[in-house]
């Protein structure tokens, strides 16, 4: 399982797995997500717990990412300077 599977698995629990895949190829806004604020939160949570990173305060919110795929890429790089 690759590391954009783990993370997409974890929204998985939130947002349908179609609508992931289509954010995923089509670059649609993070914005665009149906997901309220806290459930994003959550998302967060679990994801810093599950590659033991930090999201910095100004990246809680979905809005601060412009897609899906730079969501992941941002935790990918947080991961990377983990094991650094």
């Amino acid at each position: 399982m690759t590391t954009t599977d783990k993370i997409t698995s974890v929204f998985e629990k939130y947002i349908d797995k179609k609508i992931i895949e289509k954010m995923l190829f089509c670059e649609d806004r993070m914005s665009e997500l149906q997901i309220n604020s806290l459930d994003f939160i959550k998302i967060i949570v679990e994801l810093e717990e599950k590659f033991s990173i930090e999201v910095e305060d100004d990246r809680l919110s979905k809005d601060a990412f412009s897609s899906l795929n730079y969501f992941i890429h941002y935790i990918e790089d947080l991961i990377n300077k983990q094991v650094k």
